[in-house]
Order: structure tokens, then C-alpha cells, then sequence
């Protein structure tokens, strides 16, 4: 069948949107399934808002050539900054985005074709534009550059700027109007209008889909088993995909484990490499080697692990290659009567739902979000965000991830505990959650939220 006369039906269906005054401006999104594959729709209600139109203009210098336009790539984003303090999301609305080889044709004066041209912006925000874009005929910058707004001022701010030759610029005119609901109801001090941020496509049939759910891998823990008596041992671990390389382990001084802390960011199957290289004392080689994936399906979406061996050592990684996952970002608060300051220890971990448990599983296959000895605390003000050796996680699309507290909380300064924050909370994998454990008048909040990468 010529795919090009054909029509898949893919999701066929719609959704009622639900908001309240309560968490109006949070990010939302809601999942829609068909017979062919399913679309999730980001969102968010936001009150008091006003409409931003956007128009970008190219202009050159006179040249002596008679060409009077220019192949375009590069980005163009905007990114509205929350009016709420501690709101930790950042969702960036895309305005152009071209590859070097989708450059497009511009005319010089003429306006540039963006995918959205309209934003809604709350009245007490401001609102950035983040331009990079380039002539791919002669490889110049035409514009980057970051250009703040504020929303809704009485005048129509017109910016221009200059490329870094002066042969360029890029004019952005950005003129603000009320929404027609609000002026039926301009004596209303707050108004609700939807916000779609960001509409994403998956279509079960793998030959027809067009946005494919990245592979992505979980490392979950890393051992060192020596063959030989040693004081402790030095090194790297870095792991490269196609986002650049990252230290998960980097040790000057000696130590006998690997306390692994890892970017805030998933790593992704295509060209992963993980590289170790280990010292013991006078430079002696501990271990060195590497890792590569294998994409077989019969090692997708399974418990793996690896071994590099050395003459003196070997290293194992345990880990996981998922086919249809997402990547889902771990916020963790504490709560204090009073709001006093305390000392924790103990430990906080994730594992997914989609694997049997055994003793063995629980200790080498989870990830460590947190985790202190108990010969030590750690001191933290009441409501402030933990700081997370894994602040991210990979979850299958068809499962869920358990996050496991075993905490305890100490008055600052004082080496009696006041309560035990001991409990599971399960979390499905796309659904956004809050989910609180409590004892004794303390609380631990965990805030789950899920991206597609």
C-alpha cells in the first residue's frame, strides 16, 4: 500500500479539561489512547492572562550579490517564567526549529514562518526568547541572543539585534492584547484560559510512527569485588550518549566503595558507552575497560548486568535498556512541625514494579536517590528540595516505580530521633503524583513528574 494515498487512524477521541483555582499555572498533561497508538496533551490553566503575537523579521546589509534571502536553520524558543515562587518547571514552547539540512528559505524584510505565533503569558510574569539561528549558504550567526519581556506593558516593545559582523539582524516585534473572554468579563479580576504546551504522538505500530519513545538505559548500581588486599582505590566512571559525557564517579583520594552521583538527566541507548578506569595506591591499576549496549530485543526491557574484568579486580554494572519508557524527574521535600530545621539520615530508593523481587534484585537492581549513614546526618531546612544523588529516573510505559523512605529525623543538633518516616509509594509510570509519607507531625513529600525524551 502506498503509504503516501493511505490513512491510519491513530487516536480518534477527545477529552474534557479539568482546572480549579488551586493549581491553575501547574504543568499538566493528559493521555488520550486509540486503537493505534495514543497522543498526550501538555497543558496548563492559567488566570489573568493576556495574549503575546510574535513576529520575527530578517534584514541584511546591502551585498553585491543579487540574492535577496538566505537559507535559514536554528532555534527559536520561548520560555515563560512561573510567577510562583519554588515552582521548579521549566517547559520550553518551541517557535522554529530547523537542521542544517531544513534550512529555510527567507526573503529579507520578509517575516519568518514560525510554528506558533501567539503565546499565553500571565499578567505577572515575563517572558524570554531564545534565538539561534544561522545562514547555512555562508555559515554566519544571523542572531543569538536571549531577550526578556515583560507581560503586558502599555507600549509595543520592538527589539533588534545585530548580528556579531554587523551584516545581519533579526527584528522581533512582540505586541500584547487581551483575550475576548476577558474583555466580555474585564470587571472579573481572574479569568481561565488553556494553555496546550506541547501535543506528542505515539502510534503503537512501530512503522508508522512518528514520534518514537527514545530508548533510554538505567544504570542502577555499580560493585568493585577485589582479587587482592588493597587501602582503597581512585578514579573515573564517565558515561558518553548523544548529549555529551557525564563524571558518575570521579575520586582523587582513596575509597572502598563507588558512591555513584549521577546529572540531572537520562542517558540514552544510542552511541552509550560507559568508560571506568580505577587505581589503587602508587597508580596501579584497580580496573579499566569499558561498556557498550547490546540492542537485541531479547535484552530490551530486562534486568542486565556486565562485567569488566582486570588482572587485579573486576567491576560489575547493573542495568536495564527500555525500549518504551519515560523519564521521570524526582523532587523530595521535608516538612517540620514549625518549620525547624533537622538533621536526617537513612536512605530513599526506586525501583521499577516490572521486575520479580528478590533479596538479590532489591539490593544491586534500584536506584539510590538518597542515602546517609547512620553514624552521620544530614542537616536540611523544612520545606526545602533534598539534594538527590539520582534526581532522575527511567520508568517502563507500562509499569509503575516504588519509592522506598527509610528516614529518620532528628531536632537539629540533637542525636534523639523524633520520628521515623519508614514506607512504600507507588507511582505509575505518566502520571504525574504527589505522594506524602507522615509520623509523628513530620511529613516527606515526593513529587514524581514524567517527560518524554
Amino acid at each position: 500500500m502506498d503509504r503516501n494515498l493511505s490513512s491510519i487512524s491513530v487516536v480518534n477521541r477527545s477529552f474534557n479539561v479539568e482546572s480549579s483555582t488551586s493549581d491553575f499555572w501547574s504543568l499538566k498533561h493528559h493521555t488520550v489512547y486509540g486503537n493505534g497508538g495514543y497522543v498526550t496533551v501538555y497543558y496548563r490553566s492559567i488566570f489573568a492572562a493576556v495574549v503575546a503575537d510574535f513576529d520575527l523579521t530578517l534584514y541584511k546589509e546591502v551585498s553585491n550579490t543579487d540574492d535577496n534571502g538566505a537559507e535559514i536553520y536554528g532555534v527559536v524558543r520561548a520560555r515563560r517564567d512561573s510567577p510562583f515562587a519554588g515552582d521548579r518547571v521549566k517547559f520550553d514552547l518551541t517557535l522554529f526549529d530547523k537542521e542544517e539540512d531544513e534550512a529555510v528559505r527567507v526573503e529579507y524584510g520578509e517575516s519568518v514562518e514560525l510554528s506558533r505565533n501567539q503565546l499565553i503569558v500571565p499578567t505577572c510574569s515575563s517572558l524570554s526568547l531564545f534565538l539561534k539561528l544561522f545562514d547555512s549558504n555562508t555559515d554566519s550567526t544571523v542572531a543569538k541572543i536571549i531577550v526578556k519581556l515583560e507581560a503586558f506593558k502599555p507600549y509595543t516593545p520592538i527589539h533588534e539585534v545585530w548580528s556579531d559582523d554587523n551584516m545581519w539582524s533579526a527584528v522581533v516585534h512582540v505586541s500584547w492584547s487581551l483575550l475576548d473572554d476577558f474583555l466580555d468579563r474585564y470587571d472579573t479580576p481572574k479569568i481561565e484560559n488553556l494553555s496546550i504546551e506541547k501535543l506528542s504522538l505515539t502510534s503503537h505500530n512501530e512503522s508508522y510512527s512518528t514520534l518514537p519513545l527514545q530508548m533510554l538505559v538505567e544504570i542502577y548500581s555499580i560493585s568493585i569485588n577485589h582479587s587482592a588486599e588493597n587501602d582503597g582505590f581512585s578514579g573515573t566512571i564517565t558515561v558518553r550518549d548523544d548529549d555529551g559525557v557525564s563524571y558518575v564517579f570521579k575520586e582523587d583520594d582513596l575509597v572502598h566503595d563507588i558512591c555513584l552521583w549521577w546529572p540531572s538527566r537520562c542517558f540514552k541507548a544510542p552511541n552509550f558507552r560507559m568508560n571506568l578506569k580505577l587505581l589503587y595506591r602508587e597508580g596501579i591499576t584497580a580496573c579499566h575497560g569499558y561498556l557498550d549496549l547490546s540492542y537485541q530485543p531479547e535484552h530490551l526491557n530486562k534486568k542486565l548486568c556486565s562485567v569488566i574484568r582486570s588482572n587485579l579486580s573486576f567491576v560489575t554494572i547493573y542495568y536495564s535498556v527500555f525500549r518504551k519508557c519515560l523519564q521521570g524527574n524526582v523532587f523530595i521535600k521535608f516538612i517540620s512541625p514549625g518549620s525547624a530545621p533537622m538533621d536526617v539520615d537513612g536512605s530513599i530508593f526506586a525501583q521499577t514494579s516490572n521486575f520479580e523481587e528478590t533479596s538479590y534484585d532489591k539490593y544491586f537492581y534500584r536506584n539510590v536517590l538518597f542515602k546517609v549513614p547512620d553514624h552521620i546526618t544530614y542537616y536540611c531546612e523544612s520545606e526545602s528540595y533534598l539534594p538527590l544523588q539520582k534526581s532522575v529516573i527511567v520508568g517502563p510505559i507500562d509499569g509503575s516505580v516504588i519509592i522506598t523512605t527509610d528516614v529518620v529525623v532528628y531536632k537539629a543538633f540533637a542525636r534523639y530521633n523524633d520520628a521515623v518516616l519508614r514506607g512504600d509509594m507507588k507511582f505509575k509510570v505518566g502520571h504525574d503524583e504527589t505522594k506524602i509519607i507522615m509520623s509523628q507531625g513530620y511529613e516527606i513529600i515526593v513529587t514524581l513528574q514524567w517527560v518524554y525524551v
